[in-house]
């Protein structure tokens, strides 16, 4: 009788043993599950990159047949400050449109901005620029890139803001508040 309970007693000290090994198992399984992540770092450098790019290019070194130096605008004389930025230019528009000074500005910013940066631009991200009015009180998207994917469905929404100021035919304009998005 007693090697009977012996050989029950290895059986249960073994049962539980390995009862334990997958309880641990599970529970560090569960502890240890992270939801994904989208991943940061790539889409920083790239808002950074961008930001940077609308920001600290002047016309005057742009090769570009639409806004450029020797491009259409200039040429035209739309363009009269060649020593401003992308950004700047930008918000030098949104004042005549606003202004209604200029009722094709709109479209002259939605058409600069898709000629300059058209190839920038990596599939998983989208862009868009805002501008705050702070005189007026009002939000106005000026360009918004037509890829995918869309602000709704976005993982990571980056925005970045800049205030912008200047002069336009002895006008001062602004400041406005100018907002570039980028979104994965």
């Amino acid at each position: 009788m007693c090697i009977k309970n012996k050989k029950k007693g290895y059986l249960f000290i073994l049962d539980s043993i390995v009862a334990l090994f997958v309880l641990t198992i599970g529970i560090t399984l569960i502890l240890s599950y992270r939801f994904p992540q989208p991943v940061t770092q790539q889409a920083e450098i790239y808002s950074s990159d961008l930001v940077s790019f609308l920001t600290k290019i002047k016309i005057q070194n742009l090769n570009d047949n639409y806004i450029g130096l020797n491009g259409v605008l200039v040429e035209n004389g739309t363009i009269t400050a060649v020593d401003n930025t992308l950004i700047e230019q930008t918000g030098e528009f949104y004042f005549r449109y606003s202004n209604s000074s200029c009722g094709g500005c709109l479209s002259f910013i939605n058409d600069s901005m898709q000629s300059v940066t058209h190839s920038l631009f990596l599939k998983q991200f989208n862009f868009e620029i805002a501008v705050d009015d702070t005189v007026l009180k009002n939000r106005t998207v000026v360009y918004l890139n037509k890829a995918k994917p869309t602000k709704n469905t976005a993982e990571l929404i980056l925005p970045s803001r800049r205030f912008i100021y200047g002069i336009y035919n002895n006008t001062p304009y602004g400041p406005y508040i100018m907002e570039i998005t980028v979104w994965q």
